[in-house]
């Protein structure tokens, strides 16, 4: 059995109004989404061309690396136009208004 320990990264304030937040965690780049009331977590480098998918174009559940257009979905990682590119993906909690990642 895998155990996570969970950090607090964000309130939910902040990911309603701005619907997304890069934070660095364990060394980690992760970039937090807000869509339809719920967080998803993923790293935010593109496995492709380390393009920062924090500043890349949210389209519904998909975020779109702004370097090639690599499609990434928030909730699973798997990219949808390149198949062998996947990102790791975090469990969220929320306590409160507090968001918290497991790694």
């Amino acid at each position: 059995m895998i155990f996570l320990d969970f950090f607090e990264v964000a309130n939910l304030d902040e990911l309603r109004d701005n619907k997304r937040k890069l934070v660095t965690l364990d060394k980690n780049q992760i970039v937090l989404f807000y869509l339809n009331g719920k967080v998803y977590a993923m790293n935010s480098i593109c496995p492709h061309s380390s393009g920062d998918l924090s500043q890349g174009e949210l389209d519904d559940q998909e975020v779109i690396c702004p370097g090639h257009q690599y499609m990434f979905n928030i909730k699973t990682g798997v990219c949808l136009n390149h198949p062998g590119y996947s990102l790791r993906t975090y469990k969220v909690k929320i306590d409160g208004e507090k968001v918290l990642v497991g790694i």
